[in-house]
């Protein structure tokens, strides 16, 4: 039985030198979303091995990130804006059925 799903930015270790305080309010999945499961509290590294050089700037890791969400963010932009003009031209074919869109995702 799966009682809770998460995803994890792990990536602010790569500019990180010693371990990262976490905690975490897990969700639970499905009908259960919006109910806390339970807390995480943890530390987490990232190991180099040989010397510190190899660090990431902080700015950098969160560049990235803030591009990947910005991505995501257009994308489902453009989803809903198809979807939009998809029931415009359906619900003027159909007019008489009654029809509720419904959509989730797990971050939902």
């Amino acid at each position: 039985t799966v009682l809770c799903s998460h995803s994890l930015e792990w990536r602010h270790c790569l500019s990180a030198a010693g371990p990262q305080k976490l905690i975490v309010e897990l969700q639970g999945v499905g009908r259960r979303r919006q109910l806390s499961v339970g807390v995480l509290h943890g530390d987490i590294e990232l190991r180099l091995v040989g010397s510190l050089g190899g660090m990431l700037s902080e700015s950098g890791v969160t560049a990235q990130v803030h591009a990947e969400e910005q991505r995501r963010t257009d994308t489902m932009r453009l989803v809903f804006e198809s979807l939009d003009r998809w029931w415009a031209s359906y619900h003027e074919l159909y007019r008489a059925r009654n029809v509720r869109l419904f959509a989730q995702t797990e971050g939902s």
